[in-house]
């Protein structure tokens, strides 16, 4: 009895011991096959995009860009379109605007203004900063703590309260 126990738990071993070997190696397989796909995908709608920017582009449409990057820039897919001088034309709201931190003044401007989902862009910088903001929580990959938090809410309100 002694003997068959010890045998039978070496062969339930060993079966499971090769079933979860072949379950890690088909697992790495298939990941390996979406990713492949899905970077297949990426670039047919990278190039997709492409021309169809490049034709607004070239008959100088600012409307026809705006709608390409809303329909393009859905939920989770950040787009932006930037000239040959490098200068961000349009956006997704996602994308995080280009503060002109060179320009006090303008900066300004720009706090007080816009039209973000938490009110003017101040707002929404001053929302990101705290732990509500979840994964969208700025400066992202930082761990801010609370006086750290503080001291840049303070300096986005003193900014904005440059004239």
């Amino acid at each position: 009895m002694k003997f068959t126990l010890r045998l039978v738990s070496a062969i339930w071993l060993s079966v499971m011991l090769v079933i979860g070997v072949f379950a890690y190696l088909q697992i790495r397989e298939e990941r390996g096959r979406l990713v492949g796909d899905l970077q297949r995908r990426a670039m047919l709608i990278a190039e997709g995009l492409s021309d169809a920017i490049e034709a607004s582009s070239a008959k100088q449409s600012p409307a026809a860009l705006e709608r390409i990057v809303k329909k393009f820039g859905q939920s989770q897919r950040g787009i932006a379109v930037y000239d040959r001088f490098a200068t961000q034309r349009f956006a997704s709201p996602d994308i995080a605007p280009v503060l002109p931190f060179g320009d006090p003044a303008a900066l300004a401007t720009r706090l007080r203004g816009g039209n973000y989902p938490h009110g003017r862009l101040l707002d929404e910088i001053l929302f990101r900063l705290t732990p509500e903001a979840g994964a969208g929580r700025m400066p992202r990959g930082v761990a801010v703590d609370g006086a750290e938090q503080r001291e840049l809410e303070e300096y986005f309100m003193n900014l904005a309260q440059l004239r």
